[in-house]
């Protein structure tokens, strides 16, 4: 039997939805699970990678063919803990196009004019700091946070710092899933890092970061479209892989 847990140590979103099926298959937020066992196993594998990702436990409702629903939280390292009240509603995304805070004008300034005299360095690091300064105000999930975040690794794409931008994407990408933000926009972040990613020249660098990559598609992956993504990360990071032991 699951053990209990303390609600106020896992944050309200996401709430991942496990559904097992009459005829013994599994769907993670709709989308199908391959088999491999006990489909609940299975199941809640998926949700451990996504905690993974995240770096700490999510919120999971796993639903019985027969209707009942079990709230739960499913830790990074697998671990599967019991709740014994509901899950409370996400609340909707919080804005995601809201300018930024008046105070913080300066910061975007000294971004603008660095940009602008062609020191894509300092812009990105300037953003940095914009970064680290609204994450210790609002936190590293609130929008403003992450639009900053996504702002510095858009700048490092510019450079064509290939390396740092992909990683930058994905920790936009993984903040966007952690924060319930809206989905079409985060896949598009996604495909950002994937790209930079093909970009990375030296094969050790691409295998490091080709994890991350593969970790980051693999939580916010909900159709078949983005499956696809996944498999050709898989078989991209597969053949890097392969080059690097080759040496």
């Amino acid at each position: 039997m699951p053990a209990a847990v303390d609600l106020s140590t896992v944050p309200p979103s996401p709430v991942l939805t496990i559904v097992l099926m009459t005829d013994g298959s599994v769907t993670v937020d709709g989308e199908p699970v391959p088999p491999s066992g006990d489909p609940r196993a299975a199941g809640l594998r998926e949700a451990t990678v996504k905690a993974a990702f995240l770096g700490r436990p999510v919120r999971v409702n796993a639903k019985e063919p027969d209707g009942s629903l079990w709230p739960l939280v499913v830790g990074p390292d697998g671990a599967v803990a019991a709740v014994e009240s509901p899950h409370p509603v996400p609340r909707p995304p919080q804005e995601w196009i809201a300018a930024p805070s008046p105070e913080y004008a300066q910061y975007w300034d000294r971004i603008r004019a660095a940009e602008s005299r062609g020191d894509l360095p300092g812009a990105v690091g300037e953003a940095a700091e914009l970064v680290a300064e609204l994450g210790r105000r609002y936190g590293p999930e609130h929008p403003q946070t992450v639009n900053a975040l996504h702002t510095q690794a858009y700048l490092a794409l510019v450079a064509r710092d290939h390396p740092q931008a992909s990683w930058l994407h994905v920790q936009v990408a993984v903040r966007r899933v952690a924060a319930a933000a809206p989905h079409d926009a985060t896949i598009q972040v996604a495909r950002n890092a994937f790209a930079a990613w093909k970009e990375v020249a030296d094969p050790a660098t691409a295998v490091h970061i080709g994890r991350e990559v593969l970790a980051m598609w693999k939580a916010v992956a909900r159709t078949e479209k983005d499956q696809r993504m996944v498999r050709r990360t898989e078989q991209r990071l597969a053949d890097l892989a392969g080059r690097v032991a080759a040496r």
